[in-house]
């Protein structure tokens, strides 16, 4: 992967920006880094992440296929109209805290891990015809 300066973030690009079946480049230079792709079969779907080499990195296969998979894992504030889900790796237990489109360690609400910025989607009825 390209290195990048420590006080300039790398901005990493989903297309499209569906995190089941995307691309992820790097914004700056359009470097690919990884590829994601759901595949469903019948009741299940497997979802593989590969590198730009097309080497796998990871693999699964999901227990539940309803259309709002985060459900099972994210946990959303008791407090009405508070816009943030936490979420804690399995792993080693860290907690994280997306606040809006943004993602921090629960540990440091200062600096964002991550930002989702959604493509801007024109309306067909913005759209002018073809000349």
């Amino acid at each position: 992967m390209a290195s990048t300066n420590e006080d300039t973030p790398l901005t990493l690009t989903l297309t499209p920006d569906n995190p089941s079946n995307t691309s992820i480049s790097n914004a700056a230079d359009g470097a690919l880094f990884y590829r994601v792709v759901t595949e469903l079969e019948s009741t299940t779907a497997v979802t593989t992440v590969s590198s730009a080499a097309g080497e796998t990195i990871a693999s699964w296969k999901w227990r539940d296929t309803r259309s709002n998979i985060d459900e099972c894992w994210l946990k959303k504030s008791l407090i009405p109209f508070n816009d943030t889900t936490t979420f804690s790796s399995p792993t080693n237990g860290k907690e994280f805290q997306w606040k809006g489109r943004t993602l921090f360690s629960k540990d440091d609400k200062t600096h964002p891990i991550a930002t989702f910025s959604p493509t801007q989607r024109i309306p067909r009825s913005r759209l002018t015809p073809e000349e």
